[in-house]
């Protein structure tokens, strides 16, 4: 009759198929014992009575904390793994020196918790059925190497072989390239592989090998503190070429890099500088790029829809005049009346005009509402938009107009969007043409011409934006010190009664555009 003795030795518990008894135990042929530190069973019993065996194997494990087993004999890893598969075994020491069998093989992977197997050998192809299920499988046989390459690796066994993930390569004889192919084909986890030299033909040939084995993402290390332009060139070569399949670094020994440690710093310093700038430039340009974009297709959205709605109304010019054969301005065409600016207060309910200067892309209607800050930020839908639109100062009254009326809105040069194109007043062809520096400005309730004075750039200041001004000897000091500030003389006389309208952009950070015009007519 054959008896299963289980022992507890340590943190193992050992299943040992008795065929001849120990002297002390012989007279326990016919029966089942349970003590301690050993339990003795027939095969016929542990089949018959699983569910007892089973549970005091649990609670036994359980107890003792035992993660471990150890079996004999290869005939009873279906037997041993069917009384423990919900036990929480971790590892499975099979010590009779044969291959594992399929049948094992199926019985063992019936264990949720097992994640290791030691065994004397075992079949290449059964090595990938046990990775398909996470188990490591530690072979106890020694594979015979005749190379460099296996000795310097420690490529003992089958196993060894398969999960290894790093490997050195000190030489690179025929035997080492022909263990090395073998290795490749057995193994499924190879990461790294370092080589202590960067000479061209070492490199190549490893190299070649890969690439044939079609392996991918695998690292090469260099190992070499000493490397010529022409293996320096072959590494970048191979690196560009075969991307797909590896990559290839160079590590420095510590004394080299103790050598060249300011050097080194310095270099990096600058390198991560260098990338940090570009990124910021090159982020710069994208978001300024796709802004621009965006709103220029607002802005082309805003154009359709405000063109549908004027297209009602045929009188509507918002072009400047030009003169007459005797120089003379004929006046601007009459509305019909006023009801094209009017209408597009459907759009927005802070239209109060529309501003046209000539030889820019200045084409716009003009919105005002209760502060300074909204349309920096929002278009003339009110939409979110960092190029703003252009508006009239909140203090301005837009109905007979103050004695300096005020519009602002963003310099967008980039795109030429709101006042992008104001600069092209500082033109001297611009200013000193009679028929270009005459700016249209038409409230909701009259047509209006203005004609430029003063075009100059200042620091950041709020003296040019006055509105209101206590006496007439107030007001032609302005005048003076607007005059005064030009980038050229202007003879035109602006008298008490007159009013001005001011174009106010930024040109810098702390600077800002300032275009003065007159009222003609």
């Amino acid at each position: 009759m054959q008896k299963i003795l289980i022992e507890i030795k340590d943190d193992t518990l050992e299943f040992t198929s008795l065929v001849k008894l120990k002297p002390n135990t012989s007279n326990l042929l016919n029966t089942n014992i349970i003590s301690n530190n050993e339990l003795l069973f027939s095969l016929s019993y542990l089949n018959e009575n699983y569910n007892i065996v089973n549970l005091f194997i649990k609670e036994l494990c359980q107890d003792k904390k035992i993660k471990k087993i150890c079996i004999s004999n290869m005939s009873l890893v279906s037997t041993i793994c069917h009384l423990v598969n919900n036990v929480n075994i971790e590892e499975i020491d099979i010590q009779e020196e044969v291959n594992i069998s399929y049948e094992a093989y199926e019985a063992l992977i019936t264990i949720p918790s097992l994640i290791k197997i030691v065994c004397f050998t075992i079949p290449t192809y059964m090595l990938d059925l046990f990775d398909q299920k996470n188990i490591i499988v530690e072979s106890r046989q020694e594979v015979l190497f005749t190379s460099k390459f296996m000795e310097d690796n420690n490529l003992t066994s089958y196993s060894n072989i398969y999960y290894k993930e790093k490997i050195n390569f000190n030489t690179i004889t025929e035997e080492d390239l022909e263990d090395f192919k073998t290795f490749l084909k057995i193994n499924k986890y190879l990461k790294t592989i370092y080589l202590n030299t960067s000479l061209k033909e070492f490199v190549n040939k490893v190299v070649e090998v890969l690439v044939s084995y079609r392996l991918k993402k695998v690292k090469i290390i260099i190992l070499d503190d000493n490397i010529n332009k022409v293996n320096a060139d072959n590494l970048r070569e191979l690196n560009k070429k075969y991307s797909k399949y590896l990559i290839i670094r160079i590590s420095y020994s510590k004394e080299y890099i103790k050598k060249n440690y300011l050097k080194q710093i310095i270099l990096t310093t600058f390198s991560y500088c260098l990338i940090i700038i570009i990124g910021i430039v090159a982020m710069t340009f994208s978001y300024i790029f796709i802004s621009n974009y965006q709103s220029e297709q607002n802005l082309i959205a805003i154009q359709e829809e405000i063109d549908n709605i004027l297209k009602d109304y045929p009188n509507h010019d918002i072009t400047p005049p030009t003169t007459t054969p005797d120089g003379d301005v004929p006046s601007i065409p009459t509305l019909t009346p006023n009801e094209a600016y009017l209408s597009l207060k459907e759009i927005n309910d802070d239209t109060v005009g529309w501003l046209t200067v000539p030889g820019t892309n200045i084409d716009y209607p003009v919105v005002k509402t209760t502060d300074n800050d909204y349309y920096l930020t929002h278009n003339f839908k009110k939409q979110k938009d960092y190029n703003g639109w252009v508006f009239m100062h909140y203090l301005n009254n837009d109905t007979t107009l103050d004695k300096n009326t005020i519009l602002f809105a963003h310099n967008r040069y980039y795109s030429g969007l709101m006042f992008g194109t104001l600069n092209n007043v500082n033109n001297e062809d611009w200013y000193s043409n009679t028929e270009e520096n005459l700016i249209t400005f038409n409230t909701i309730y009259n047509n209006y011409q203005w004609e430029v004075f003063s075009i100059y750039s200042i620091k950041v200041t709020a003296d040019y934006l006055k509105t209101i001004f206590d006496s007439d000897e107030e007001w032609l000091e302005f005048i003076d010190l607007l005059k005064s500030r030009s980038v050229f003389t202007s003879d035109i006389e602006i008298g008490p009664d007159d009013k001005i309208l001011t174009l106010s952009t930024c040109l810098e950070n702390n600077k800002r555009l300032v275009v003065h015009a007159v009222l003609r007519k």
